[in-house]
Order: C-alpha cells, then sequence, then structure tokens
C-alpha cells in the first residue's frame, strides 16, 4: 500500500510553548494508526523546521515554507505574539492565510483547527493582549469558524486527537473513492466458515446484497465485540495479580535479599508482558474489525441508495442509525476502561530493568487501542450522523407531502 504524507502546520505564539509536545504526541500516536491505512501525519513546527533567510519580514520566510502544509493546527492562550506588516500577529496571518485557503486543501473544512487555552488572568496579565485574544475568538463564529477549547495537556490532546482522527477519516474516504471495487474475498473473510461463500463465483464486490452485508457486519461487530472481552478479561487478570503484588512489592523494596526482590517485581513484569500478548493480539482484532465493519455498513448504504426508494430507503437506513447508534457505547467504554487501565499500569514503581520495560511495552499497546478506537468512534458518529440527516430528510419529505 502506497502511504500518503500530509503536513500539518503547527501555529503559535510562545505562551503556549509548554504545550507543543503534546501535540507532537498526538501526531505520533495517531501515525500508529495510520501506517496501515496508507496515512502518515507530519508537523511543521516552524521553530525547529523553518529554515532561515532573507525576506521582507521573518514571517514571511516562515510562510513561503508552510505554504503547501494539507492541514493547519493553532495554539493560543493568552496572548497572539509579536506583530506583523499586515496582521495583529505571526499567528494570526498564519491563521488567515490558512482560512484563505481551506476551501482548496485536500480537507477542505477539516484542514483548519484553532484551539484557545482556558487562560485565568491576573494582576500581572497583559490586558491588551487578552482583549486581542478575545477579539480572534469573538471573530470566528460569525464567519462560520468553529474553535475549540483545552484546560490542560489532557484535554489538549483529546482535541487535537479528535481532529487528526477527522483527517484520518477523510484520507480514508479519499482512497476508496479513488480506489476500484475491493474483492469479496476481503469482505467475507471473517464468515467464510460460516457461511460456506464461493469465493471464485462471487468474484467482484457488487454481487453483495443487502441480507449478505448485514450477515458480514453482524459477524464483525461479534468479532469485535468477543476480542474486546478478551482484553477486559485481561485487564481483570493483570490488574488481580498487580493488586496482590502490591504489598510484595512494598515488602520487597525494604529486602536485603537482592535476589528474592527482584524475583517477586520480575513476576509482575511476565504477568504484564502477558497482557501486552492480549493487548497485541485482541488490541489490533479489535480495532480491525471494528473498521471492518463501518466498511460493510458503507457498502450497504450505497446498496440501499442505489436500489431503494421512498419508505422502503427511510426503514433500511433507520436500521443503519441503530447499528451505528448502538456500536458507540461499546467502542467508548472499551476506550474508557482501556484508559483508566493505562493510568493503573503509569502508576506502578520503576524498580527494574524488567519491569520498566513490559510497562512501556503494555503502555505503547494501551495507547495504540486507544487511538485506533478514536478514529473508528469518529468515522462510526460520522456514518451515524449521515444516516440520522436521512432519516430527518425524510421526515420533512412526509411532512412537506402531507400539507
Amino acid at each position: 500500500m502506497r502511504t500518503v504524507t500530509y503536513t500539518i502546520f503547527l501555529s503559535r505564539p510562545s505562551d503556549v510553548e509548554s504545550h507543543v509536545e503534546t501535540v507532537k504526541q498526538a501526531v505520533a500516536d495517531i501515525n500508529l494508526v495510520s501506517a496501515p491505512l496508507g496515512a502518515r501525519f507530519d508537523l511543521f513546527d516552524w521553530r525547529e523546521n523553518a529554515t532561515p533567510g532573507l525576506d521582507v519580514e521573518p514571517q514571511a520566510r516562515v510562510n513561503i515554507q508552510s505554504e503547501n502544509h494539507d492541514a493547519f493546527i493553532a495554539l493560543v492562550g493568552a496572548t497572539l505574539g509579536t506583530p506583523t506588516i499586515n496582521y495583529e500577529s505571526g499567528t494570526v496571518e498564519e491563521i488567515e492565510r490558512t482560512i484563505s485557503k481551506a476551501e482548496d486543501s485536500v480537507f477542505g473544512g477539516n484542514s483548519v483547527s484553532i484551539l484557545f487555552k482556558d487562560v485565568s488572568l491576573n494582576i500581572n496579565s497583559d490586558l491588551d493582549q487578552a482583549k486581542k485574544v478575545q477579539a480572534l475568538r469573538s471573530s470566528l463564529g460569525p464567519r462560520g469558524i468553529l474553535y475549540r477549547t483545552f484546560g490542560n495537556d489532557d484535554d489538549l490532546r483529546d482535541v487535537v486527537f479528535r481532529c487528526l482522527g477527522v483527517l484520518l477519516s477523510g484520507h480514508v474516504s479519499m482512497q476508496a473513492e479513488n480506489l476500484p471495487a475491493p474483492k469479496v474475498v476481503s469482505k467475507v473473510d471473517v464468515t467464510s466458515s460460516n457461511v460456506g461463500v464461493n469465493h471464485s463465483a462471487v468474484d467482484d464486490a457488487e454481487e453483495l446484497g443487502i441480507l449478505d452485508y448485514s450477515q458480514i457486519i453482524s459477524d464483525r461487530i461479534e468479532s469485535a465485540t468477543n476480542a474486546s472481552l478478551s482484553i477486559s478479561e485481561a485487564m481483570k487478570v493483570l490488574t488481580s495479580a498487580t493488586s496482590k503484588a502490591t504489598d510484595e512489592i512494598s515488602i520487597a523494596t525494604n529486602m536485603e535479599d537482592q535476589s528474592a526482590k527482584k524475583k517477586i517485581i520480575n513476576d509482575v513484569a511476565d504477568a504484564i508482558n502477558i497482557c501486552a500478548d492480549n493487548f497485541e493480539r485482541s488490541g489490533d482484532q479489535v480495532h480491525v474489525e471494528f473498521r471492518r465493519a463501518l466498511d460493510a455498513i458503507r457498502e450497504l448504504i450505497d446498496i440501499q441508495m442505489s436500489d431503494m426508494s421512498g419508505e422502503h430507503f427511510d426503514s433500511e437506513i433507520a436500521i443503519v442509525y441503530e447499528m451505528t447508534k448502538s456500536l458507540d457505547p461499546t467502542i467508548t467504554e472499551t476506550m474508557s476502561q482501556t484508559k483508566n487501565f493505562g493510568e493503573m499500569i503509569a502508576s506502578l514503581p520503576r524498580l527494574t530493568k524488567e519491569l520498566n520495560s513490559s510497562k512501556r511495552r503494555l503502555q505503547r499497546s494501551i495507547e495504540s487501542l486507544v487511538a485506533g478506537l478514536a478514529v473508528v468512534r469518529s468515522e462510526n458518529n460520522a456514518l451515524n450522523e449521515y444516516a440520522a440527516s436521512r432519516i430527518s430528510a425524510g421526515t420533512s419529505e412526509k411532512v412537506a407531502l402531507g400539507n
């Protein structure tokens, strides 16, 4: 699979510099998920990536080097930064330039993400700058530009990850539009053992119908759910083992017998590695099967739109709506449990190399799963919103005909 690299331009004044690392980490995390999908996101940070040179002003030099970015993230705190020749600051100029080109961007309106930090003013605050920041915020809504706010790095990571998830979803949609219809083998692998599909007889995805896709969707959701349950069980087992070992670890830190101390700690490390094995195996399956279920749902919608009309289509799209609606709690709950579990693992003390290594391995698996599920949830919500809009449109048409 060919990998498409998208450049994200990061803009911000200096007072939010401490949050840059969070954005970089979010980009690194999404790349764990995007790689199998043929996408990669590179961050252009002018403080690190811009090369020196001459121009009418420093900002013009930055503008030239960031000209071809595919998406844009701006962080704004209590100040706007240093003024340029034509704008209140370099950040404002970068925002305005990006907005002006958004329509022609590969991601369209999704290419612009403006994030304001919630700040508390005090006696030492620069009130003039604060007023300018507020003026910028106030100017966006009337222009149809939605911004988001964040309070801390955890909030910022979630917001940035959602923004990146939307971009990744856009990439997947664009790839699907440009690729020929997938062969049925890739669509029925999960169900072949149950329904006895003859792959050679149905060599084109167009042969599949509504009932076929309904079965495929059901089987893929079941497979993803079973993998989720396997992960939940692994988390329970490790949580129990870790809880029992907590007192032993505490005692071990005071032992004079270093070998006995290390054995107790490394037994916990072994248990963590076993859990990591489960996460790496079942985590990939959860992510992949949910995504494949969504792919099948999209195919189902396409068939419904082409083969059905009126009340038949309304009733079928209502089923899709309920299907995607029911998926969200499952995905969200799995994400929440996994994130909480990751926090518990992160709190384990750094006692030995083996324990630290197993922790890092499991944490990477946890972060990868959460990142993948965030993208899946975003795509599922988009499908759900589409189905809801179709239902709403159908209802409006019936009301109009009734009048």
